[in-house]
């Protein structure tokens, strides 16, 4: 029990609520909001804020006109630039430390300009050699200096590094900080603490909260950034993460008070993609106000004039702080304004010349140019000076990523990889039991686990793997007090504190991104979906973060996490659906679906150690079943991920069963009417990345083959098995494989479930039909 009671006094008390006072663009003095930098701070500041204008316009002529100087070049894909908002980017980087995480958007070249920038200035050489020298095995580094080979000042060697790493990165080469894999909206460098930026609007969000998360379990003075948008507030992830960030339980629960340290900064420039933000698209007059609908104290939110890039470094050195302290998750509302449309692409429709011209007016590089002249901190000479030795650099950096000898395109290949872990206390994975043992065998009392069914080989499996792994969290709908979905986490919740095992909201999206952010942080997470027909919930987050980010990182993220999505027959339309072959379509998932103890915990013990995610289905029913027991080594133990598992040995036919079909297959070889008809009967357990050797082998015996599951049969992995096959054993086969799966129609309610699933009946006219026709 948690302990927290809803008094019925308190719920049904009379009165009505307020709201804290929410500050807008407050104006503090020169001194104020300078407090903690030097002169040359604020120098660099400028400079800054001009590097990254140079950076974009260069890239905005590439884009217009397909040439870089007197080279042709090309730039198919997309760029967003911030021309205008720089001020934002520089003062909100000033404000932090290489140890603070930020997860930018589409449009993030300025974030990670700044951040680096900034580090650059504040760190020793030293500490630059050695974080050029060990990002990527050296490579940039060494391509770097071989180009910028005039310069004794390392300092400027670093700038230069991360100039030209972040244009080749745009330009898809190979000398790019992720080899061209991430492109302009993706790239991100973490020795700076910058983090991925993220192509789809809001996705940030959840990942910066998981990263916080990450942060607070471990005790870090360190904070998470999601950098959004304004157009950003009309997603429901957003709201879903400032909600999970600021979860009461933190507070209430867990040893560690305090809500996650994250900020969600806002750059509000008051437009989207095609449309205006304010008075158009959203509700609120101000974006800041939406923090009062998240806590009490309206998660500490302001609002601050974005175009003084002071403004911005003092607000967010001040949430920091806050943050630090226990007092998160906080929101900046930045108010800037961009001089560039959308993208390339923006026909310039929904502004008016005016408003732009009256924006400009206050371009942050001549407002903070004209405030340090006036102020005698620098000379208008020195600043045009020194602009003229930031275009060198960045022109030079153009000029090296556009050369293609320099600086080569990543080469893709089709050739298929599979990165399959191997453990040496791997054993032989076939099962050694006869069909009666496996379907009759009766609940065996004992404290070995020598014997058991699949329920409790997943019970023991995850308790071990708790205790193996330190940073291993495991978050859900039920996750605590319920035990999780099918009961795996019960009588653990008294070993293990909220901070390793907790509920989550109903919020699917946000779970599984939060363990993508928990994941790239260092960590390792499960995340219960409840029933597979949720997977819908946190499609995007499933299918374009967690399944992307070891490709588009080069494989510098390897996400240690593993969603359980349990399947049923019994749950009606929108539950009961089994969507294994869904996720199977997706590139970077594993997928499993193992059924038999033995399965079970090898499988999982592989998922843990797996170099990407994945999705693991369990059956409700199966879980349910104590009739299913096996024998299986009480050690710790892998199953080899894509081979699966024989079962049964016979002649007459191949059978391969994907999920819970398998003990219906068992039983359905034993009707007399199949007048001896036998079978070579594997369970694939894991169903993607899939090894056919087993497969093929048997075929070569039968020359006949069954795939069966659960799945609706069209566009299923039912058919994409049946097509490798055939591709793969045309010679052998006696008549092209078949398949059987669910009926084609959504799922009906178990009390007219009929033949919609495969059953024993089914099955075993199917065999016949195969077998003697």
């Amino acid at each position: 029990m948690n302990n927290i009671r809803i008094n019925i006094e308190s719920a049904l008390e009379e009165g009505k609520l307020t709201f804290p006072e929410i500050f807008c663009c407050k104006k503090y003095s020169f001194e104020e909001k300078r407090a903690g930098l030097s002169d040359s701070d604020l120098i660099n500041m400028l400079l800054d804020m001009y590097l990254i204008r140079s950076f974009e316009n260069k890239l905005k002529t590439i884009k217009k006109t397909k040439k870089f100087g007197t080279k042709d070049f090309s730039l198919a894909g997309p760029i967003h630039l911030i021309n205008g908002e720089e001020a934002a980017c520089v003062g909100q980087a000033y404000a932090l430390d290489k140890e603070d995480y930020s997860f930018g958007s589409h449009r993030s070249h300025g974030e990670l300009l700044a951040r680096s920038m900034c580090a650059i200035s504040h760190c020793s050489e030293e500490e630059l050699n050695k974080i050029m020298m060990g990002y990527q095995q050296g490579y940039l580094y060494e391509k770097t200096k071989d180009i910028f080979v005039n310069s004794k000042n390392i300092k400027d060697l670093a700038r230069f590094y991360i100039i030209y790493g972040a244009i080749s990165e745009i330009f898809g080469k190979d000398t790019g900080f992720q080899k061209g894999c991430a492109g302009s909206m993706h790239m991100f460098f973490p020795p700076f603490g910058v983090f991925p930026a993220n192509a789809i609007v809001g996705g940030s969000a959840p990942i910066a909260t998981g990263a916080a998360l990450y942060k607070k379990i471990k005790g870090e003075k360190s904070i998470s950034i999601a950098n959004l948008g304004d157009g950003a507030v009309g997603c429901g992830i957003v709201f879903e993460s400032m909600n999970f960030a600021a979860m009461k339980q933190y507070n209430l629960l867990w040893k560690k008070k305090g809500g996650l340290p994250v900020l969600f900064n806002f750059f509000n420039n008051g437009y989207g993609m095609g449309g205006s933000t304010v008075g158009e698209t959203m509700s609120y007059d101000k974006l800041v106000r939406i923090g009062s609908g998240i806590s009490e104290n309206a998660i500490n939110a302001e609002r601050v004039n974005g175009m003084d890039t002071l403004a911005v470094y003092y607000a967010t050195k001040r949430k920091k702080k806050e943050i630090v302290q226990g007092n998160g998750p906080a929101l900046l509302d930045i108010v800037t304004y961009r001089f560039e449309g959308h993208s390339e692409s923006d026909k310039e429709e929904i502004r008016e010349n005016d408003e732009i011209s009256q924006w400009k007016k206050i371009d942050p590089l001549d407002t903070f140019a004209t405030k340090l002249i006036n102020k005698k901190i620098i000379s208008k000479e020195q600043i045009l000076s020194s602009y003229a030795q930031i275009e060198e650099l960045v022109t030079l950096a153009f000029e090296s990523a556009v050369d293609t000898n320099l600086s080569p395109r990543t080469i893709f290949s089709r050739e298929k990889k599979r990165h399959l872990s191997h453990n040496e206390n791997k054993i032989n994975s076939s099962i050694e039991s006869d069909i009666s043992y496996l379907q009759e065998n009766k609940k065996i009392e004992t404290h070995t686990y020598s014997i058991c069914g699949v329920k409790e080989a997943l019970q023991y499996t995850v308790k071990e793997a708790f205790e193996r792994f330190d940073d291993l969290v495991s978050f859900g709908v039920n996750a605590r007090d319920w035990g999780g979905s099918n009961s795996i986490y019960a009588n653990m919740k008294n070993n293990l504190g909220y901070e390793r095992l907790f509920n989550s909201p109903v919020s699917e999206a946000c779970m599984v991104s939060v363990a993508i952010g928990y994941s790239m942080s260092g960590g390792r997470a499960i995340v219960d979906i409840m029933f597979s027909g949720f997977i819908g919930r946190a499609g995007d987050e499933i299918f374009n973060q967690l399944a992307k980010w070891n490709s588009i990182s080069a494989g510098y993220f390897s996400l240690k996490v593993i969603i359980r999505a349990t399947t049923s027959r019994t749950y009606g339309a929108q539950h009961s659906q089994d969507w294994a072959s869904l996720i199977t379509h997706i590139p970077g998932l594993s997928v499993m679906y193992p059924v038999t103890p033995y399965d079970v915990k090898g499988l999982f013990n592989m998922a843990l150690e797996s170099p990407q995610p994945v999705v693991f289905f369990e059956n409700k029913e199966l879980f349910a079943d104590e009739n299913i027991k096996m024998e299986i080594p009480k050690g710790h133990y892998t199953k080899q991920i894509g081979e699966p598992t024989k079962i049964m040995e016979g002649n007459s036919i191949t059978i391969l069963a994907i999920g819970p079909v398998l003990y219906d297959v068992l039983e359905a070889l034993k009707e007399k009417s199949l007048n001896g008809i036998t079978g070579d009967v594997f369970s694939a357990g894991s169903i993607e990345p899939f090894n056919y050797e087993q497969i093929l082998n048997s075929i070569e015996k039968t020359g006949k083959c069954l795939i069966i599951g659960h799945e609706n049969e069209r566009v299923s992995i039912l058919k994409n098995y049946a097509y490798d096959i055939f591709s793969l054993a045309e010679r052998n086969l006696k008549k092209a494989p078949s398949i059987l799966g669910a009926y084609d129609s959504i799922t009906p309610s178990y009390e007219n479930m009929g033949d919609f699933f495969p059953n024993i009946s089914l099955i075993a006219n199917k065999v016949m039909e195969i077998c003697l026709h």
